[in-house]
């Protein structure tokens, strides 16, 4: 299982799995609410800004032809009703979409890929494309918005982290770079705010997953080993941790609940997705 969203302003999440599955939950309940199957393992999910809509992505990193990687599905966000099918999305690409992430406004949708390139659609024009972000030489992992929509930040395999300006799709220079207080979210694993996830003298395979918290003020990280640590954002090196197990395989993926204290992850082989409460940070922190 390597997807799962959480709705904003609601207690809804989403997750797809490779066993073809899109599945919408309760948090607050622990029951599924909806679920849809499709023909073909399904990879990345992600909720638009007013929750109305979600986008899912076909396929493998196998990027084996019958699970059409590289194929995007919009569906509505409560019946999973498709209303964009994977012929509609246009996107150039024969290789599986690793993230997808809407813009703030919820205007365009990023779509990160193994291929190296982020695709940015326009989704108020039938997902057409609106350009492709190049200059990654490993898939692309993971995607974040700057808060004013202006700007796409990408984190590849080889740990690179690159910024393009949307409009133009041109990759920004060190002194162009935006902030990371102006980034609308972070879940790259690269970079300073996130520094303090990576044990002492890491081979740089431990950490799998960031996201930072709903306030800006914590960090979920899960590892290869099946566990979500927690620390302050930003975390320096040698930041202090409170760290949990609970998955019998790697961790894939750690979101935050939209109330900032609840985190969900999954597992690679395990399936599973897991839903933590989050208490007495500063006791556990300080």
């Amino acid at each position: 299982m390597w997807g799962l969203a959480t709705a904003p302003e609601s207690e809804r999440f989403a997750s797809v799995s490779e066993d073809r599955t899109l599945r919408l939950w309760d948090a607050r309940t622990r029951r599924e609410l909806a679920s849809r199957s499709f023909d073909t393992p399904l990879r990345a999910v992600a909720f638009s800004p007013d929750g109305a809509q979600l986008a899912v992505s076909l396929g493998t990193e196998e990027n084996r032809e019958e699970d059409k990687a590289g194929f995007i599905v919009v569906l509505d966000g409560e019946t999973l009703e498709v209303q964009h099918g994977p012929h509609q999305v246009s996107i150039e690409c024969d290789k599986c979409v690793l993230d997808l992430k809407w813009s703030p406004d919820g205007c365009l949708l990023a779509a990160a890929a193994a291929d190296g390139n982020t695709y940015v659609l326009k989704a108020q024009h039938g997902y057409a494309e609106h350009c492709a972000l190049t200059g990654h030489a490993a898939p692309v992992r993971q995607v974040d918005w700057s808060k004013d929509g202006a700007t796409l930040q990408t984190a590849c395999a080889g740990f690179d982290l690159l910024q393009f300006d949307v409009e133009s799709g041109r990759p920004l220079a060190d002194g162009e770079r935006v902030p990371e207080e102006a980034m609308w979210s972070w879940t790259s694993p690269v970079g300073w705010p996130v520094a303090g996830v990576w044990p002492p003298f890491s081979d740089g395979v431990e950490t799998v997953a960031v996201e930072r918290s709903p306030g800006a003020q914590l960090l979920a990280a899960g590892d290869v080993f099946g566990r979500v640590k927690l620390l302050r954002y930003p975390a320096a090196k040698g930041a202090g941790f409170r760290i949990a197990a609970g998955h019998s395989s790697r961790t894939t993926i750690c979101r935050w609940g939209s109330n900032g204290r609840t985190v969900f992850s999954t597992g690679d082989r395990d399936g599973a997705v897991l839903q933590w409460d989050v208490v007495a940070v500063g006791a556990i922190l300080d």
